[in-house]
């Protein structure tokens, strides 16, 4: 068992299945429902879900401490509706967000849910060629009801695009898809990473 302790964010939306993907790695997941339960994380995920209603559930003392472990580098993973919780700017409708990664988000840019698609040859960045650990020129892409980027600055990193629009960005402590990585099967590049700059962290 990998020895850390990674909190996946569980008041609603797909944190189980980030959870079963990380025991492939023989990583332990804590379900984090409470404030107090952030203080002893070494890495914590965002998952997908319905941005709005995660926001809601966001008390402000979980905010205030939220913020504060990512001021302090906590190493973050965000996927979908994740992502537009962490972004600067969030469009179609605008809503508010944590900013903690400098992105521009438009809400379900690619569809509702009958639109979900498996896109399996997303792009790799020379930024995600250092990074991911694959061999894979094509990494697969799961899409439900899934933000676009529309604008990334300052230290933001593209690492996989599709259709010219990132899908999978880094700014320091923070990696933002805005797909499903958990989905995919086996373990997802993306996953991995974050594992990897979780122990990178903690050394």
């Amino acid at each position: 068992m990998v020895k850390f302790a990674l909190g996946v964010l569980a008041f609603q939306g797909g944190f189980e299945k980030h959870r079963e993907k990380l025991a492939e790695l023989n990583v332990k997941t804590l379900l984090v429902k409470k404030q107090e339960e952030l203080n002893s994380l070494d890495g914590l995920v965002i998952p997908g879900g319905e941005s709005s209603t995660l926001l809601k559930l966001l008390d402000d003392d979980f905010r205030i401490r939220l913020v504060e472990l990512f001021e302090a580098g906590l190493p973050i993973l965000t996927t979908c509706a994740g992502t537009i919780i962490v972004a600067n700017r969030v469009n179609s409708p605008v809503q508010e967000s944590l900013n903690f990664i400098n992105i521009s988000v438009e809400r379900n840019s690619y569809g509702r849910q009958v639109n979900s698609q498996v896109i399996s040859n997303l792009k790799i960045n020379v930024a995600g060629q250092k990074l991911l650990k694959t061999e894979n020129q094509n990494i697969e892409g799961v899409f439900i009801r899934a933000p676009r980027i529309t604008s990334i600055g300052g230290k933001v990193e593209s690492l996989l695009e599709f259709d010219g629009d990132p899908v999978l960005v880094k700014e320091g402590n923070v990696l933002s898809a805005t797909f499903h990585p958990e989905l995919s099967s086996g373990v997802h590049p993306v996953i991995s990473l974050f594992v990897e700059m979780i122990q990178k962290a903690k050394n």
